[in-house]
């Protein structure tokens, strides 16, 4: 990424109007080019964008059975190679994280998944949902 629009913002004389701008797309990151014109009047904050995202739990509400009062929270892992750091968080939060939670009944139903084979993350993720959605069917 060229750094210039970081390095140097301001394009326009302060004893002058404004004759120019840096462009900014629609998320308000630089596309590095100089339009000549005044800027349109709107709050704008640019920020650098991420260099990398870090992977984290995402959280799914999931309706199992149970209704729309009742959601099930799932949080998903996605984890390519596993260290030993990886392994201690899955099992704080099968173990302890996620048995506390359920167990205090004031914050919903929790469950944890991690996947880690992305060529069978998609059946994994349908035989955990299904599992789910049958544990939640009353017994007849």
């Amino acid at each position: 990424m060229n750094p210039k629009f970081f390095e140097q913002p301001i394009l326009n004389s302060p004893y002058e109007p404004p004759a120019r701008h840096w462009e900014l797309d629609d998320n308000g990151q630089p596309t590095h080019r100089i339009v000549e014109a005044r800027r349109q009047v709107r709050f704008l904050s640019p920020i650098p964008a991420p260099k990398k995202r870090r992977g984290g739990a995402q959280l799914i509400l999931m309706d199992d059975g149970r209704g729309r009062e009742d959601p099930l929270h799932l949080m998903v892992e996605i984890k390519g190679l596993r260290g030993e750091e990886a392994k201690a968080k899955r099992e704080a939060a099968e173990a302890c994280w996620v048995p506390g939670v359920n167990n205090l009944r004031s914050h919903g139903r929790w469950v944890f998944a991690e996947f880690t084979d992305a060529f069978d993350m998609a059946a994994d993720f349908d035989r955990i949902v299904q599992g789910l959605a049958a544990d939640a069917q009353p017994a007849a």
